[in-house]
């Protein structure tokens, strides 16, 4: 048999043949598929891989913060080097403490560009007296310790100790990495999903706070012990509440402050 090949395909001059290709059975496809998504699925979610790595671990044996006074909990300010006037509300409000949960800085060539001190100065805060504590928020922030005079950098978690509550603060890239899955599934979903798997993954004790950002979504859930302190970055096609925080004294409830 000859055969020629064409345009149009492989054809023979005297008989025509289809090319066959081998079958794959269901069960073949559904572990391809995934091998494709599991991968994905744990890289995004670091906790499913708990026990391994389990930060709570290390987490539990670093001294806590005392916070003894009115403190302001806020994330996701995504800093560009635009002014900012988030020192004016600390101020009226007397707070005495502000601690930032990661996303400071839209990029690390931000702070690479402007530094602390000129941070805190577009933002309003160089004359702030109180205390700021910042957790990084990768990739946005840069992974180094900054300091000025009333700016502490704890690392990717905070464990801060009130008169009347125990708070682990993080940014939140342990739950998922990439920010906009958290935010869709906080955003369709009227349930802190992420947040409580990562407690129980982690082994979080059911009396500490939980306090995150990464998602944008502010959300308050006391039964839980769960917050988060939404965002100040605008969001295209979503109608997001901005500049909302989380405060703490006697009680723990949303603000919003003014920017």
């Amino acid at each position: 048999m000859q055969y020629y090949i064409s345009c149009y395909g492989i054809k023979g001059l005297k008989s025509k043949r289809t090319l066959k290709f081998p079958r794959i059975s269901k069960p073949k496809k559904v572990v391809f598929v995934l091998l494709l998504i599991l991968p994905s699925l744990l890289y995004n979610f670091p906790f499913l891989l708990y026990p391994l790595g389990n930060p709570y671990t290390t987490i539990k044996n670093h001294p806590p913060t005392f916070l003894d006074g009115k403190s302001l909990f806020i994330a996701d300010i995504h800093f560009t080097g635009d002014p900012m006037d988030l020192g004016t509300y600390l101020v009226s409000e007397a707070i005495d403490y502000l601690i930032i949960i990661g996303d400071l800085y839209d990029s690390p060539n931000i702070y690479q560009d402007f530094g602390i001190q000129n941070t805190l100065r577009l933002l309003n805060l160089d004359t702030y007296s109180g205390q700021i504590y910042f957790t990084w928020g990768p990739p946005h922030d840069p992974l180094v310790n900054i300091t000025a005079a009333n700016f502490q950098t704890l690392g990717h978690f905070g464990l801060f100790v009130t008169t009347h509550y125990r708070i682990l603060a993080h940014h939140g890239v342990h739950r998922s990495r990439f920010g906009s899955v958290a935010f869709l599934i906080n955003y369709f979903i009227s349930y802190p999903l992420l947040e409580q798997l990562w407690r129980k993954r982690a082994g979080i004790p059911e009396d500490i706070w939980i306090f995150t950002g990464h998602s944008h979504i502010t959300k308050l859930y006391p039964d839980l012990k769960i917050a988060n302190c939404g965002g100040f970055k605008k969001i295209p096609l979503f109608h997001l509440r901005l500049g909302e925080g989380i405060l703490v004294d006697e009680h723990i409830r949303l603000v919003t402050i003014p920017f």
